[in-house]
């Protein structure tokens, strides 16, 4: 929630009084941005001093892996882990892709007074998803809200392809940002799961997802400039949108049903 609530107010700070201003200023607004950030960083590293350290213990001892049995553990897991990893994967690409494009779409179609709402847009949802996320999988379950979500929110998307009034793309973009952000607090839920059902692998796990999160960073821009001067910015996001919509129904029908990690004493 803090973090959104950065996200939200920054582009509407951005896009009301720093946008147009092609002097010394928007540096000067970015520093003091970068020294506040680092004053938060030094009370926090005074805080954590301040308190007790509790070192966890593990009550099983593991043996020491080499890189061989390492490379067999990601391997298996990433099979087993592929659904959540590729969500997460496309979860990743689509925050940096908006990221990228928009505020170069806002200024491109002389829609600066929408770029920050543009973003803000974008950003809301995350604040209201996650008071209700956890009836929806209760009720539904988490594959089903996760492939639903990742169905329903790029399909909205697809608005980008005819509409072209800027108000009404900012409320589709709110749309369709209130469903993909649902898929955030699964994947974080899921991963949760996963650990508890083999602790041991822990740290495997979480390397896992954080090398999917990383990778859906790396490519989000990448396809962004690619899609945006094959086909326009515009359509770059609603090609977006396919790309997910045709990724969750993949992953519906050929998915698995349920995710198992048992893992052999041996490679532990």
């Amino acid at each position: 929630m803090f973090k959104s609530t950065g996200n939200i107010i920054a582009p509407l700070i951005v896009s009301l009084f720093v946008v147009n201003m092609v002097d010394w200023r928007p540096f000067a607004f970015g520093s003091f941005s970068i020294l506040l950030a680092f004053l938060a960083f030094l009370i926090l590293i005074f805080v954590i001093s301040r308190g007790n350290i509790i070192e966890n213990k593990p009550s099983e001892q593991i043996k020491q892996r080499n890189v061989l049995i390492e490379f067999h553990l990601w391997e298996k897991l990433g099979k087993l882990l592929r659904p959540i990893l590729i969500i997460a994967f496309y979860y990743n690409m689509i925050d940096a892709f908006f990221w990228t494009l928009i505020p170069i779409y806002a200024e491109s179609s002389n829609f600066q007074q929408f770029g920050g709402l543009f973003l803000a847009a974008y950003s809301l949802p995350a604040l209201i998803t996650g008071w209700f996320i956890g009836s929806i999988t209760e009720k539904f379950g988490k594959k089903k809200t996760a492939y639903a979500s990742l169905f329903t929110g790029p399909l909205i998307l697809l608005s980008f392809f005819f509409i072209k009034n800027p108000v009404v793309l900012v409320i589709s973009v709110f749309l369709a940002s209130c469903f993909i952000k649902m898929t955030h607090p699964v994947i974080n839920s899921s991963i949760a799961d996963y650990v508890s059902d083999a602790p041991l692998m822990e740290m495997e796990i979480e390397s896992l997802e954080d090398f999917a999160l990383n990778i859906g960073y790396i490519f989000g821009p990448i396809s962004a400039g690619v899609l945006a001067d094959l086909f326009g910015i515009q359509n770059a996001f609603g090609i977006l949108g396919l790309i997910g919509a045709v990724l969750a129904a993949l992953l519906l029908i050929f998915g698995p049903k349920h995710i198992i990690i048992n893992p052999k004493p041996s490679e532990l």
